[in-house]
């Protein structure tokens, strides 16, 4: 009795092994992210028309790394007088008192706009986009609250790759507080691995 015992159990292990191996496979999403993507981040400009939710890029399942790589495109800002591509990961600099998207998340007015027109993220956790209601815009300006914090908010740079600790989406968008006069949009490749 207690080997056969011991041999079920066995084989239930070695059975659910694969299943769990499958949970944990590679995803690679290509993904175009608009130049209007500002997930309405930013402050002063609260009734651009133009602002578009961040664009949802990828699901993952549990902890990894999610990798975003720039392909393609190129976004301008004001009217074509700023254009980037610069693999997607700088923007540009311009100075006064402005209050950019990554400006926002760290809570502090910058005296300049640094990396103007860059890429950012925000990884939201999958209890949090499960919520009812949930859109990838600015919680702190939805009624609700069932939006992207601030906080979560990080510029993609150069250091393209993200750890996660569990399951929940990536969304990607542009560090610019004014979209209404921007044009284009990049394309990138992210990809996750356990």
């Amino acid at each position: 009795m207690k080997t056969l015992c011991s041999l079920l159990l066995t084989t239930m292990v070695t059975i659910g092994f694969p299943a769990m191996a499958e949970d944990h496979q590679n995803i690679t999403a290509s993904v175009t992210v608009s130049a209007y993507a500002n997930g309405e981040f930013g402050a002063g400009y609260t009734t651009d028309a133009n602002e578009q939710p961040l664009v949802k890029a990828l699901v993952v399942p549990g902890p990894g790394v999610i990798t975003i790589t720039y392909v393609s495109g190129m976004w301008c800002l004001s009217n074509g007088q700023s254009c980037t591509s610069a693999n997607g990961y700088a923007g540009t600099d311009f100075g006064g008192q402005w209050y950019d998207p990554l400006s926002e998340a760290t809570g502090v007015l910058g005296n300049s706009c640094t990396d103007c027109g860059a890429l950012i993220g925000a990884f939201v956790p999958q209890s949090w986009v499960e919520q009812p209601g949930f859109v990838a815009e600015n919680g702190k300006k939805l009624t609700s609250g069932a939006g992207i914090m601030p906080n979560h908010l990080f510029f993609v740079g150069s250091y393209n790759y993200l750890e996660v600790r569990g399951p929940g989406t990536l969304y990607l968008g542009i560090n610019d507080w004014k979209v209404e006069d921007n044009s284009g949009s990049l394309n990138v490749t992210v990809s996750y691995s356990h």
